[in-house]
């Protein structure tokens, strides 16, 4: 009876010390501060973004997250050095729009579908932005100066972050529409805060961006918002009308989301998924994220990966339509 009985027995105590190092796994993460890096420059509306979010997170996780930027590539080489960092759940990554991008020109091998997704924070609306000391006074105003400029075998400058990529489509969606294509020069940037100082200084003409890192000058009166590519108007700028509504079916959106290199172990995933989720609904965040015009918008991760999953296509065919990618 005691032999056959052993057996019974021994499993039991691995069944329960199973349980227990899972318990101990989750009670003991996060052990140590946490690495979250940003493909975009310091001072942009996504760093602004993600350093903002990352506040709340590392409140609810109960340790410090430090935030790098590692710029370049149009932000591909922050995701192909996040992509093969230690699955330990102490490197995040931050996706963006332009990961689509960069799969559709196959700049390098790394896809949204090389992460583990926490989930989505935010969806912004794209516009067009210029200087108040250019004198548009209106959308009109800058496509008759485009027009103007090409007729002369001139082109106006447009900054955009990151070459092919989100800002990039957005303008040469912009040009068809309104008749202008052959009138810009798109000059790349590493995120918006260079391609704002650029502005401020007067060294391009216009920029397709989002509201996060221009707002505090859009205010101020130096900078001024012709027109936003969203579906409705923006609430911290009402009195700015949409491309549709100016009569020009131009619409752009970006995303970001939360992630960690795939294989990150599914109990610390699920620790970090549900204190995210608590961070973005914690209303002290919900009050900065709206004075920070970073536009919050929520999808966990199973939701993220499909939205992810669907607006590639999109993505493509646009850089394939205005020949930006063969």
């Amino acid at each position: 009876m005691s032999v056959k009985g052993t057996p019974r027995r021994l499993s039991a105590v691995i069944v329960l010390l199973l349980v227990t190092l899972t318990a101990f796994g989750q009670a003991s993460y996060p052990r140590k501060a946490i690495d979250a890096i940003c493909p975009w420059s310091a001072g942009g509306s996504t760093d602004i973004a993600f350093r903002g979010y990352m506040k709340y997170l590392s409140k609810e996780l109960g340790t410090d997250i430090n935030v790098q930027n590692l710029t370049g590539g149009n932000g591909g080489i922050a995701w192909s050095k996040a992509a093969v960092s230690p699955k330990d759940g102490y490197t995040a990554i931050l996706l963006t729009f332009d990961i689509l991008t960069n799969e559709a020109q196959k700049m390098t091998k790394v896809s949204y579908r090389d992460f583990d997704i926490i989930n989505m924070f935010t969806l912004q609306g794209m516009m067009l932005i210029t200087h108040s000391d250019f004198g548009y006074k209106n959308l009109e105003a800058f496509i008759a100066a485009a027009k103007k400029a090409k007729s002369e075998g001139r082109t106006l400058k447009i900054g955009i972050a990151g070459e092919l990529g989100l800002w990039h489509q957005a303008g040469a969606i912009m040009a068809e529409k309104t008749g202008t294509e052959g009138a810009y020069t798109y000059v790349p940037f590493k995120g918006s805060g260079d391609q704002l100082a650029d502005m401020l200084g007067k060294h391009i003409d216009a920029m397709v961006t989002s509201l996060t890192a221009s707002i505090q000058h859009i205010n101020a009166g130096t900078l001024t918002v012709l027109a936003t590519m969203t579906d409705e108007r923006v609430p911290a700028i009402p009195k700015v009308p949409t491309f549709k509504e100016l009569g020009y079916d131009v619409q752009y959106t970006s995303w970001r989301a939360l992630a960690f290199p795939k294989g990150v172990p599914k109990n610390v995933l699920d620790i970090v998924r549900a204190a995210a989720k608590k961070a973005y609904y914690d209303p002290e965040f919900q009050e900065w994220a709206g004075k920070a015009n970073i536009d919050p918008f929520f999808l966990d991760h199973i939701a993220s990966e499909e939205y992810m999953k669907n607006q590639y296509p999109m993505v493509e065919g646009v850089m394939k339509k205005f020949g930006l990618i063969k």
